[in-house]
């Protein structure tokens, strides 16, 4: 069994049901058979898949290459799922895994940081009350403002 699930790990259609259809057992068996291994099939299959997109994210190969495309490679077809289960399982976002991975083994792996803001009126005084201040903190941006509806009433005209 472990042989046709590593052989079939790309495959998106590989689940437990596939599986036991394939070496002619019940599903109900294959639990069973997989309980005693203390991971069931589905925490088997989700692993491996996991560990293999793991492995390519370290190749300096595979770099060019989206992180969906990794993922999708190994079977998982939906980007937000892939994420989640890869930081539930290494703590890490495989964004932040990757770039650790590039990273020289004498560099630290830190982000660089932002760019300090360079204020020419560090000392003048502000003429900003503090309720002004507090207010321009809570207005939206300009692009997260809501939009005006464009139609009023009902649909068809009004009465």
């Amino acid at each position: 069994m472990d042989a046709f699930i590593d052989r079939r790990l790309n495959d998106p259609a590989l689940t437990p049901q596939a599986v036991a259809d394939h070496h002619h057992i019940s599903l109900r068996t294959l639990y069973t058979l997989f309980e005693q291994h203390g991971e069931g099939i589905a925490a088997t299959i989700r692993h491996r898949r996991l560990e293999r997109c793991r492995t390519d994210l370290t190749r300096p190969e595979l770099a060019a290459y989206p992180i969906h495309a990794v993922a999708r490679r190994w079977g998982f077809t939906n980007p937000t799922v892939f994420s989640r289960a890869f930081r539930h399982a290494y703590s890490s976002t495989p964004q932040d895994f990757r770039r650790q991975a590039r990273q020289p083994s004498n560099e630290p792996a830190t982000a660089p940081s932002p760019p300090q803001r360079q204020d020419t009126q560090k000392d003048a005084p502000s003429h900003e009350t503090a309720e002004e201040d507090r207010s321009r903190d809570r207005r939206p941006a300009r692009g997260d403002r809501a939009r005006p509806r464009l139609h009023s009433g009902r649909a068809g005209g009004s009465k």
